[in-house]
């Protein structure tokens, strides 16, 4: 995770576990014991589902009333979960994690969840202190293994790192001493990479740290590529030039992919830096909105990273360019220069899909770097199993056929399309082919229903009306 990246407030959790911290060194312990979900709070509003879920277990929460979840079962089944939030569902559908509690006074817990409703582990952190860490937590590829922090109990501002296994529920504690830590990824041997501040470092099995090159500013976004073999970093500050680095975990080696620009002088200078350039110039501000660097994102196969550079202009406009770059041949190509940061790829990594946002109009990339600029909306985009794109916007989802450019706006049997989707609160299928999306009157998506679209067909099918219930996480039975 990145040190200045944009930032996720988690609100974090209480609840119960009768294991004791572990020592450090790597320790076993032993499995806690399963419980199964107790009674919540009695005014949280069960869901009424007026359509079906049609595979698997769809888990709701609804905006506004105590933090219940609920499950929704395919054979149409509501059945009340333990509370929760910031659900992480395994690559195999298996389980969720999640975190539990929220106050100042309450202590963090890491909880997991199975299909049946069952917790199959919990682990409580300290209790807060004024400059407590947040939690993280990150399934491991085979959805085996989930590793999380939790703050240390002498120095709550410090964490340590675990593991536990899906499967028997053992957990173990990676991090020898309490310290900064955030999770960015699993290697190809199955070993974790996590940042400290300015440094990389291994845990499990051989533990070591990766060496950077000297002299390099300060260390900004990390990402691992899919296969678990290279590391793609961006390095210096709002305020200086950025590179965009690669790191080959077998031998060590580091090198310079491509410059990516400079954002802003300093927040004072009233620039704007954002999760998404802004459709116009700004007006003079006293104060500048401060969300982040834009992201890079690595295709599936690991050979090419898409990235995006930055300039800020004398009318206070930031310009993005998204451009790709081939880790193996250096290969540097230009997509579009009306980058919206939000550049999704396709799950055989022979398309990359780019939103214009309110701009209009979807980018793609496709074989031979070939580009397309597609008349349909999109805040967000997002890749079925099969290879669908599903673009989300304000008035409909399309499903895009990246081949030929087709687009097949979703609508229900009664013929109504989608209206009012924002991007956020959409949750894919174990299986990959149906979507829940989330749509409301307003951006706050009040009075929202949710809707469940089949990329196979574009149909839409209506399951929670005007409830303002959304997705947090759909596993498999």
């Amino acid at each position: 995770m990145m040190r200045y990246a944009i930032a996720v407030a988690l609100v974090l959790a209480v609840a119960l576990l009768a294991a004791s911290l572990l020592a450090a060194g790597c320790k076993d312990s032993e499995s806690p014991a399963q419980k199964t979900p107790s009674p919540s709070t009695p005014t949280a509003a069960q869901p009424e589902p007026v359509g079906p879920v049609p595979e698997g277990v769809l888990l709701v929460k609804r905006q506004g009333a105590p933090d219940t979840t609920f499950g929704i079962g395919s054979d149409g089944g509501v059945a009340e979960r333990r509370k929760g939030f910031n659900y992480l569902v395994s690559p195999d559908g298996e389980h969720a994690a999640f975190l539990r509690g929220a106050s100042a006074d309450r202590a963090s817990e890491v909880v997991m969840l199975n299909a049946g409703g069952k917790e199959m582990f919990a682990h409580r952190g300290a209790q807060p202190g004024r400059d407590s860490t947040y939690p993280q937590v990150l399934w491991s590829p085979d959805g085996h293994r989930l590793a999380y922090t939790l703050p240390d109990e002498a120095v709550p501002s410090t964490n340590h790192v675990y593991t536990v296994s899906a499967e028997s529920g053992g957990r173990r504690q990676l991090s020898e001493n309490a310290g900064s830590y955030s999770l960015i990824g699993w290697t190809a041997d199955g070993r974790l990479l996590v940042q400290e501040n300015a440094t990389l470092a291994l845990m499990g099995g051989k533990s070591e740290p990766l060496a950077l090159p000297d002299g390099l500013p300060a260390l900004g976004e990390v990402q691992i590529s899919q296969d678990g073999r290279f590391v793609a970093f961006t390095v210096g500050n709002l305020g200086e030039a950025r590179q965009l680095w690669l790191l080959d975990i077998d031998s060590g080696d580091s090198r310079l992919l491509a410059e990516m620009g400079q954002l802003a002088r300093r927040p004072a200078d009233g620039r704007y830096v954002s999760a998404a350039p802004p459709a116009a110039p700004l007006p003079d501000a006293a104060t500048a909105m401060l969300k982040g660097p834009p992201p890079v994102a690595w295709s599936p196969d690991g050979k090419r990273i898409a990235y995006y550079t930055t300039e800020m202009i004398e009318s206070n406009t930031l310009t993005s360019e998204l451009r790709v770059v081939n880790v193996e041949t250096g290969e540097d190509v230009s997509v579009t220069n009306e980058g919206g940061w939000a550049a999704a790829w396709s799950p055989d990594g022979r398309y990359l899909a780019e939103s214009a946002g309110k701009r209009g109009g979807v980018v793609i990339m496709g074989p031979g770097n070939d580009v397309r600029t597609l008349d349909v909306q999109a805040f967000r985009l997002l890749w079925s199993a099969g290879g669908k794109l599903a673009a989300v916007g304000d008035g409909s989802v399309s499903l895009v056929d990246p081949e030929t450019g087709d687009a097949q706006e979703a609508r229900t049997p009664e013929g109504t399309a989608v209206a009012g989707a924002r991007g956020w609160g959409t949750i894919w299928s174990p299986s990959g082919r149906y979507l829940a999306v989330v749509t409301g009157e307003d951006e706050a998506l009040r009075n929202g229903s949710l809707f469940i679209v089949d990329t196979g067909t574009a149909e839409a099918t209506l399951v929670l009306d005007k409830g303002s219930f959304f997705p947090v996480a759909w596993l498999r039975t």
